[in-house]
């Protein structure tokens, strides 16, 4: 029990206290007065918390009479307090939790497994709602097993509702804070006021039905262990794509390393790469890639979108271009396969129809008008649209008009990779690029994919060899 305190002016303070009996008139009181500044201060902020987080003396009356709970709202300072109120009343749940967590978020919930499990256990339903990237989608998977998980791009302000009865709402730490620490708790926002948990409430219900469950094959997996392959394959092709830390150059001899400083000196240079080498081509581009789900009605696969935004000073000039890839059966088994590329280059038609050559796309390219098709790029973020029908593979299958919104977020990663495609064509690609957010558009459709379920490329170069001779051949042989 706190012992009775008296303050005056903030400057001085006196505490009562019981001593012990002392065997002739029962208990007295023992006083203890100081004016020491920082006692005062300090036990003055403490009550003054008390006092907020109390009871009015005639609300705590009404309470008892009726037996209803009265409605209180208030800020808990302290991330222990904090966190104790917020266990217990996850542990009282009786129908219902509902979650609106930061990426950080989702890793904490995860490290308390336990209480997760217990919930399903009891049959509560519990909600979560998360930015899933590449450095929580295992906490997403493995707490998908005993809860709904659903992704959402924007990070909220952390928000739990439970039984419709209870809101909390926590700030987030600063980054360098690790996700286990108590720091999320400080200041949290409690309410258990009907009007307000109901709104909020129905903004989160909202947000949950526009919401998409993680991809169960993110865009990560499927470079590594495929890679942008092409199908049907030559036989004579034994390594269709190679995506490593570094790249091997032409000559296939000597391997060296790539930073992001090499591939932004080359865009920087590029007008000084030498052209008059008709059969060597380069391409400097800002290139989206991502995986979409499309929505059942559309009754379309699942589908690997690339936009490209191509630069002027690449050897055949700027372009606005698309290219879609599916998952089809190849001689080496199922693999995204490019099926159809729209652009507005007349310029470069006739180089990707033989880079192609050997694939659906080869002879799916359709050139269209420039305002049939527009990719627009600011900072870290790409959309792209287009206005006309893509007949894709088979040709039954097509992608109505829409939209794509890549956004790239956290530490920027460099690559280098070599393609040697069916026609014999190789291109050696460079990237610096970011795990990014997807947002696909349509009319009457909103899809929004998980962090790894898209990259937003930022500076590619690729430079197109076309197939040795066999002249050259022999020469090397």
């Amino acid at each position: 029990m706190f012992p009775r305190m008296i303050t005056r002016d903030n400057e001085e303070i006196l505490f009562f206290t019981t001593a012990p009996t002392t065997g002739k008139s029962g208990k007295e009181d023992a006083c203890l007065w100081t004016n020491c500044k920082s006692l005062v201060q300090a036990f003055t902020a403490v009550f003054e918390d008390l006092w907020r987080n109390s009871t009015d003396l005639q609300t705590k009356l009404m309470e008892i009479e009726t037996g209803k709970p009265t409605q209180k709202t208030c800020i808990i300072k302290e991330a222990e307090t904090a966190h104790k109120k917020y266990i217990d009343t996850l542990h009282s749940a009786e129908r219902e939790v509902i979650m609106m967590i930061s990426s950080e978020g989702l890793i904490r919930t995860w490290k308390n497994m336990p209480l997760v499990q217990e919930s399903a256990k009891r049959n509560i339903s519990t909600k979560i709602m998360a930015p899933i990237v590449s450095g929580n989608l295992k906490a997403a998977q493995e707490l998908s097993q005993f809860c709904e998980v659903k992704h959402v791009s924007t990070s909220y302000l952390g928000t739990t509702i439970v039984d419709g009865k209870h809101l909390f709402q926590f700030k987030e730490p600063p980054k360098q804070e690790k996700p286990e620490t108590m720091a999320y708790f400080k200041n949290t926002f409690y309410t258990n006021d009907f009007d307000y948990i109901k709104k909020t409430k129905n903004m989160l219900n909202d947000i949950w039905k526009n919401a998409y469950k993680p991809s169960a094959v993110p865009l990560e997996s499927i470079i590594k262990h495929a890679g942008p392959a092409m199908a049907p394959f030559s036989r004579r092709i034994n390594n269709y794509a190679k995506k490593v830390d570094g790249y091997t150059d032409i000559d296939d001899k000597v391997p060296r390393p790539i930073s992001e400083k090499d591939i932004l000196n080359k865009i920087i240079h590029a007008k000084e790469y030498p052209t008059e080498n008709s059969s060597i081509d380069r391409m400097y581009a800002t290139v989206g890639l991502a995986v979409i789900h499309p929505p059942d009605y559309f009754k379309l696969p699942d589908m690997v979108l690339m936009v490209f935004h191509v630069d002027k000073p690449s050897r055949l000039g700027e372009e606005d271009a698309l290219m879609i890839y599916l998952w089809l059966e190849t001689p080496k088994g199922y693999n995204y396969v490019p099926v159809a590329k729209i652009g507005d280059s007349r310029r470069s038609y006739p180089l990707w129809k033989n880079v192609y050559a050997g694939t659906p796309a080869g002879q799916n390219l359709k050139l269209v008008r420039k305002d049939e098709i527009q990719v627009r790029v600011y900072g870290n973020a790409l959309f792209a649209g287009w206005t006309v029908p893509i007949q894709l593979f088979p040709e039954h299958l097509t992608l109505p008009p829409a939209c794509i919104q890549i956004e790239g977020y956290g530490n920027i990663k460099t690559v280098g990779y070599s393609i040697i495609n069916p026609s014999g064509y190789k291109q050696v690609v460079e990237e610096n690029y970011f795990d990014a957010f997807v947002t696909f558009f349509h009319p009457s459709s909103k899809y929004s994919g998980p962090g790894t379920d898209g990259f937003f490329i930022r500076d590619f170069v690729t430079t197109v060899y076309p197939p040795a001779t066999k002249q050259e051949n022999s020469g090397s042989s």
